[in-house]
């Protein structure tokens, strides 16, 4: 059976409830905010803690197709605390600002004709001497360089491509 996008979300919410998974949203939250909005933000952090405070089984008849929407009385009432800030979310935070110069330095070197290998020495010599260690940079700029890539790890050198990628 083959469920669409909000089931298998469901289905998800619903079965991490259950096995108490809890989700570090914070990365998605601030890229949410960096491209639509604080407010966007803030709307879908209170969401999050509404779907995540409710009853799996709402979520769960949802996904197996009982019900064709989730009612709104079904949904937990959360107190929402005005600690969130729409402003705070539109900063860019530091892990962001280092993978964004990491990423742009990847994409310069990739742009240079010489060995992968090469490219990987340049790039661990500049993070000795120019910039800092990082090892999620190191482990992505390897893989990156490596004859085994993965597809789209860099979709483009745009900003925006960029940017995109620096949210790992």
């Amino acid at each position: 059976m083959e469920l669409p996008d909000p089931r298998w979300a469901a289905a998800i919410l619903a079965f991490s409830q259950i096995a108490k998974i809890t989700f570090d949203y914070a990365s998605s939250i601030y890229e949410l905010a960096s491209s639509c909005g604080g407010e966007e933000a803030v709307k879908e952090v209170r969401s999050f803690r509404i779907a995540d405070n409710s009853s799996p089984q709402v979520f769960i008849d949802f996904a197996l197709g009982r019900i064709d929407a989730i009612p709104q009385e079904a949904l937990a009432h959360v107190q929402h605390s005005d600690t969130i800030s729409a402003a705070q979310f539109e900063k860019r935070t530091n892990d962001f600002r280092m993978h964004y110069l990491f990423a742009l330095k990847i994409a310069a070197l990739s742009q240079q004709n010489i060995e992968p290998v090469e490219k990987m020495i340049r790039f661990i010599d500049w993070m000795h001497t120019g910039f800092l260690f990082g090892s999620t940079a190191l482990l992505f700029a390897n893989r990156y360089f490596s004859p085994s890539r993965h597809r789209r790890m860099l979709k483009g050198y745009t900003k925006r491509d960029l940017q995109n990628a620096a949210w790992i």
